[in-house]
């Protein structure tokens, strides 16, 4: 006899909860890395609105 299809998805649910109930998403990324996509985020104000980076050099670095 199979499982019925509520039970199996009540169990993946169950694992689910189990496996990113104390995940700290954050920690996936190093804070180096997360601060300097930050920082390629920031628009330069002195470049109008053609969307240039301020810190156009850590966009640079974190394509490398």
């Amino acid at each position: 006899m199979e499982p019925s299809l509520p039970i199996i998805e009540s169990l993946v649910r169950k694992i689910k909860d189990e496996m990113f109930s104390s995940v700290d998403f954050y920690s996936f990324v190093s804070p180096s890395a997360y601060d300097t996509a930050w920082l390629a985020m920031v628009p330069d104000p002195t470049a109008g609105n053609d969307g240039r980076p301020m810190f156009g050099g850590m966009l640079e670095l974190d394509c490398e």
